[in-house]
């Protein structure tokens, strides 16, 4: 499923317009990319969005052997609350 189907299905279940609904999806996906670097965003039993500070690192250009110096970054991660992991197996 992608974006615009998901946006269709959560209109049809909502009785909302398409475009309202796509508004709503729209700021929702806003809001979580603005807070992720400050703090947690937690669904209960959907799951949780976090980042994660990766330290400034050395690494080797496979082809090359050559050393590489790889910047500090923060990394994204998604652990699946109960409920999701229970749809998933059914």
């Amino acid at each position: 499923m992608n974006k615009e189907q998901l946006i269709r299905k959560v209109a049809r279940n909502t009785g909302n317009t398409i475009v309202s609904t796509k508004e709503i999806i729209n700021s929702t996906i806003e809001v979580i990319q603005n807070t992720i670097s400050k703090e947690e965003i937690k669904f209960t039993g959907f799951g949780t969005f976090s980042s994660k500070a990766v330290a400034k690192r050395i690494m080797r250009n496979p082809s090359t052997g050559e050393e590489m110096s790889v910047p500090a970054t923060r990394k994204v991660k998604f652990r699946a609350g109960t409920v999701l992991k229970e749809a998933a197996k059914s």
